[in-house]
């Protein structure tokens, strides 16, 4: 009470600091005893303990590191409270914010990683903030941070690059690294830099380029008229202009390398003009002459080269005729197929002027020229024109100085534009008006034969394989009435010059097919191949591999084939050859049995393609679900198919084999035909009325009539089923099987009106519905009790049945001769009266 009293007399700021003195743990660090004894609330709130706010409202320094997540405070104490590393009231002495130097893990608790240079130096080097007007160590380094954002803000004055523009913002880091500064670097000039380095510009150091500017004081990097100037931003020009447009302005690359300058074998296809032969033997002052002449010797050569930056390389044409002299003196003329002629490079090459050419005379110009006009030179036929012919017009009299290369007539009598017509006079009009060449060829005027110049193409018959080599006279006759017209050359048969071999061998519209859809003329036999799909049957399978003879077979009929005799004098002795007849089975049905033996002599009817294909004939592609009346499922899928048809005791004969009759047709497809039956037929026949194919042993619903619960579920069949009772019919009474565990000796049959198969034992029977409601002491006597012998139905419900005894043992109180014991007694106590 004095302690309370004396609280109440002073002001509140003394209650206050009276209360730090009494309360307090102990004495506050040297930093906050200002606040010691008096202002408790300026670090802890009443009630909630340290609030990190009123630590962050003095020390302010330290919060932008916790909102940034930057820095010791906003990496390894963003968790943490100030007070588990702060703690206070522990004296005046106590240092609350010593660092271990030797164990502090840079990179973990500041996310800032010491590497290379950085790992060796002492933390003093970059923190170099002093402590100062801190209470205690004020000499000794403040390690809240540094003021260092990038490499720039310590390295400044090492900075030799002094960047201009993009890289100017970037900070060191992104090229040099900390472990070497010079050897470590990670700048690629070909991916960091829009210019990529190329062979010798790869070999450079950085500053053979990048010079530093002594006025700017900078080093320059970046050339804003490089994709103008190209090489010509560094280099000077060497040619002086004297390049066509297409190499100036700094493409030098078009012709020079960055791996040397000077070209070895400078690749003339670049300018769009390559040069072959003769042209690379000569040297670039043959044609890319200087402007200033050139030195000659006594014999008009050159003697002495030129430097290649004095040649001229522009104003030269590609055309042959600026540098070489019309030799053809061709003119302004034009050919029809060639065109200008005085481009040379259409009939020469650079390799040999006189020698090689590339004109073709069939293929440019109108006249083709070949047998004895090939031995020929071009001034054979390519004269001057006559010199009888004058004029005063002087381009005419220079015309006449050139070679004639055309010829007006030639297309009307070709070879009488050079060559007289011996004909004249035997031939008559008609025959003259034709061209020399409808008989004749240039191969040789006299020995060849008009006849074999024909070009028989251009008739019905086109000559081919062995006809090429026939003579005339063998078609058209020798002498006297030549024959010059084939009735059957339309329709392809051969039968105006040679018998039909297949005189009796084809039959409908065969006969009618030409010889050339199996023969060939190059030689009569083997046969060509011959489409089977025309006809009514499709080669398929192994019947594509098939020979003709293995199915059209030989008969035993012979006729006697007789064609002239080409070998013997004057073909007057017939050529005789006995043929064959060739059956050739009509295939229209498409049954397999024309051909092949029934293998199943008749047992599965004549459609073998049902389970066999031409591809193969085994397997068989039979689908047992699909063309069987009896579909596999489940194990029956796993069965063999001789399981199932098996040979019987009948016996047939197979290519000479006597065999048994396999079982294919079953007569029905009920289980007991391949199955036996356990039950002896007491179930019938439908056995899948219980059983499944997936499993023989599981029935499938068969208490369909009496539902198995309870105990029940748990017996065996057999112990129901037993003694060669039968499956079926049996009853569904209770009674039935449990006779003799009968208490009530028949007289309620209805056991599951009372009783369950899970609990026999406890029953669904209510007492309360019958005559007699259960009350007091009855409800927990036994029913045995009542119900003695058995007798559980015509019971009395008069108490004198069940307690004649209670009666007759104390006979007093019932003197008065009433009978109705319930008038006195309530069955909820056996003894003592109603009141």
């Amino acid at each position: 009470m004095f302690l309370v009293l004396s609280l109440s007399l002073i002001s509140k700021a003394d209650n206050e600091g009276l209360l730090n003195k009494l309360l307090a743990p102990g004495p506050l660090i040297e930093g906050h005893k200002n606040l010691e004894g008096k202002d408790c609330l300026k670090c802890h709130e009443a009630g909630k303990g340290i609030s990190e706010e009123k630590c962050m409202s003095c020390h302010k320094e330290i919060k932008p590191f916790i909102d940034s997540k930057k820095g010791f405070h906003g990496l390894a104490a963003k968790n943490q409270s100030c007070i588990q590393c702060h703690a206070d009231h522990k004296g005046r002495k106590f240092d609350t914010t010593v660092i271990d130097q030797k164990n502090f893990d840079h990179l973990k608790l500041t996310g800032y990683g010491l590497e290379g240079k950085h790992a060796k130096i002492k933390c003093q080097e970059c923190h170099t903030d002093k402590r100062g007007t801190k209470p205690i160590r004020p000499k000794e380094i403040r390690f809240l941070g540094t003021k260092a954002s990038s490499c720039r803000s310590c390295h400044k004055k090492d900075d030799v690059h002094l960047f201009k523009g993009d890289f100017e913002k970037k900070d060191c880091n992104v090229c040099h690294g900390n472990v070497s500064w010079k050897e470590n670097i990670k700048f690629n000039h070909d991916t960091d830099t829009k210019y990529k380095l190329v062979e010798r510009h790869a070999e450079l150091k950085c500053n053979e380029c990048h010079l530093k500017d002594k006025k700017k004081k900078v080093f320059q990097y970046k050339w804003d008229h490089l994709n103008q100037k190209q090489c010509l931003t560094c280099h000077q020009d060497f040619h002086k202009n004297r390049l066509g447009a297409k190499y100036t302005n700094g493409q030098c690359t078009t012709c020079h390398t960055q791996r040397k300058w000077s070209i070895a074998n400078f690749d003339h296809e670049i300018t769009g003009y390559k040069l072959l032969g003769k042209h690379k033997e000569a040297q670039c002052v043959d044609c890319h002459k200087p402007n200033k002449g050139l030195i000659l010797n006594s014999k008009n050569k050159i003697s002495k080269l030129p430097a290649i930056k004095d040649l001229n390389f522009t104003g030269l044409k590609k055309q042959c005729l600026s540098c070489h002299q019309d030799f053809h003196k061709f003119g302004t003329k034009m050919a029809n197929k060639m065109g200008d002629l005085n481009q040379c490079s259409k009939c020469h090459d650079e390799n040999d002027w006189k020698k090689t050419h590339y004109f073709d005379h069939n293929v440019h110009t109108v006249y083709p020229i070949e047998g004895k006009h090939l031995e020929l030179k071009c001034a054979d036929c390519h004269l001057p024109r006559p010199k009888n012919k004058k004029t005063d017009d002087k381009n005419l009299e220079l015309d006449l100085k050139l070679p004639t290369y055309h010829w007006a007539q030639l297309n009307s009598k070709t070879c009488e534009t050079c060559h007289n017509n011996p004909h004249i006079g035997e031939f008559s009009k008609d025959l003259l008006s034709k061209k020399c060449t409808v008989c004749h060829t240039a191969e040789d005027w006299f020995i060849q034969k008009s006849e074999t110049a024909f070009d028989h193409s251009k008739t019905r018959f086109q000559l081919t394989g062995s006809h090429k080599t026939t003579s005339c006279k063998d078609c058209h006759g020798e002498s006297g009435k030549k024959k010059f017209k084939f009735t059957s050359v339309d329709q392809k048969f051969c039968i105006d010059c040679h018998n039909n071999i297949h005189e009796k061998q084809f039959v409908g519209k065969w006969n009618l097919k030409d010889c050339s859809q199996c023969h060939s003329t190059e030689k009569f036999s083997p046969l060509l191949k011959f489409d089977h799909n025309l006809t009514n049957y499709q080669l398929k399978g192994e019947h594509e591999k098939l020979k003709c003879s293995e199915c059209h077979t030989s008969s035993s009929e012979k006729y006697n084939l007789k064609w002239p005799n080409y070998h013997t004098k004057n073909h007057q002795e017939p050529f005789v050859k006995p043929m064959s007849v060739f059956n050739f089975p009509n295939l229209k049905a498409k049954s397999c049995r024309q051909c092949h033996e029934d293998y199943h002599v008749g047992q599965l009817g004549p459609n073998c393609t049902q389970c066999h294909s031409e591809k193969s004939w085994k397997p068989t592609s039979f689908d047992h679900n699909k063309q069987s009346r009896f579909q596999l499922i489940a194990k029956h899928m796993d069965v063999k198919c001789e399981k199932c048809h098996t040979p019987t005791n009948d016996k047939i004969k197979f290519k000479n084999e006597i065999r048994n009759v396999v079982k294919f047709k079953p007569v029905s497809t009920q289980c007991v035909d391949c199955h036996k039956d356990p039950h002896k037929g007491n179930f019938g026949k439908t056995c899948q009325e219980c059983h499944t194919e997936k499993n023989w042993r599981s029935t499938k619903d068969f208490h369909k009539n009496f539902t198995l619960s309870g105990v029940h579920y748990t017996l065996e069949c057999s112990e129901c089923h037993k003694d060669g009772k039968k499956l079926a019919g049996l009853s569904q009474q209770c009674i039935a099987c449990h006779q003799k565990d009968d208490v009530h000796n028949g007289s309620t049959p209805n056991c599951k009106d009372c009783h369950t198969q899970h609990f026999w034992e406890i029953t669904s029977f209510r007492h309360s519905l019958t005559k007699f409601p259960l009350r007091g002491a009855h409800r927990v006597i036994e029913c045995t009790d009542c119900h003695n012998n058995g007798i559980y139905k015509g019971l009395s419900s008069s108490c004198v049945t069940c307690h004649l005894s209670d009666f007759t043992a104390n006979p007093g109180p019932h003197t008065s001769g009433n009978t109705s014991c319930i008038d006195c007694h309530k069955n909820t106590f056996t003894f003592g009266s109603a009141q």
